[in-house]
Order: structure tokens, then C-alpha cells, then sequence
């Protein structure tokens, strides 16, 4: 991971030894006594820096490798309310596209209300299977834990047409 606290640790350390590279060649010049000596450590200096910075770029800017890390758990979830009101509720999700209470207004989505439970459980099954096909019903259908799908069986095939 480029930019992460070992990135930056990595380029803190390299402008250290560039700095402290830069201070000892700063010593070597001022202990020069004639002009063509200074000239030749000054490009040595430079040749030197260059060369330090380009044999040492790659391993700072390569990401160290991942670490692994174990999958976290999988969540606890609630148990399904499946008292009478927690049934409705559950009911209430399907009213938008089948109706109040399961009574469709009728066209292509049919109601639910008094349909056999032993159908509905089928139908709701083949969904999840994706034996049926569905625009939205068969990520609906994933939804449900067998329980709740029972309990909603039971709730439509006691409602009225």
C-alpha cells in the first residue's frame, strides 16, 4: 500500500541518509585546498546522490506485501418476530406490488390473499432457487428464513379475496 505509515517511515529514513550523506561530502569540500578538487567531489557528490537515490527508489516504492487477515464473522441476526404483529409487518413488504393484505387490484401480479399455504411456500421456494422467473420476487425470496416464509404462508391463506 503506497502512502500507508510504512511508505512514509521508509522516505523519512532514505532523506535522513540523504542528508546525512550531503553533510560528510559538505566536510570533503571544505578540506579541498586547491579549485580543481572541490570541482571533481562536487560532480562526485552529485554522481554519488543520484546513484543512491536510483538503487534505493525501487525498494521504497514497492508495497510491502498484504498481510492476511481472517474473514470477520458472520453476523448474528435477530430472531424473526413471528408473533401476529411481526407477521403483518413481514405481510406489510408485500403490499406495495400484491396488495393490502394480499388483495391485488389485479393485472400481471397476482394476489396472495387466501392462497393455499402449500402453493405459496412452493412459489416462494422455486423463487429462491431461481426456478421461477421474477423481475424482483427472487432477491425478495432470499430474504426470508423458512419460518418467516411459513408464517406468511399462513398469514395469506387466512386473509380473504
Amino acid at each position: 500500500m503506497i502512502g500507508g505509515p510504512l511508505f512514509f517511515c521508509r522516505w523519512k529514513c532514505a532523506f535522513k541518509l540523504f542528508a546525512l550523506f550531503l553533510r560528510l561530502a559538505a566536510r570533503v569540500i571544505a578540506r579541498a585546498t586547491k579549485p580543481t578538487e572541490v570541482k571533481m567531489n562536487r560532480t562526485l557528490r552529485i554522481a554519488l546522490s543520484i546513484g543512491l537515490l536510483a538503487g534505493a527508489m525501487p525498494a521504497w516504492t514497492q508495497a510491502p506485501p498484504p498481510v492476511a487477515t481472517p474473514a470477520p464473522p458472520a453476523p448474528a441476526f435477530a430472531a424473526p418476530n413471528l408473533s401476529a404483529n411481526g407477521v403483518r409487518s413481514l405481510a406489510a413488504n408485500c403490499a406495495a406490488c400484491h396488495g393490502t393484505n394480499g388483495n391485488s387490484a389485479g393485472g400481471a401480479i397476482p394476489g396472495l390473499a387466501g392462497m393455499n399455504k402449500e402453493y405459496f411456500l412452493n412459489q416462494l421456494k422455486a423463487f429462491k432457487e431461481g426456478k421461477r422467473e421474477a423481475t424482483v420476487m427472487h432477491q425478495i425470496a432470499k430474504g426470508y428464513s423458512d419460518a418467516e416464509a411459513a408464517a406468511l404462508g399462513e398469514y395469506f391463506s387466512a386473509q380473504k379475496k
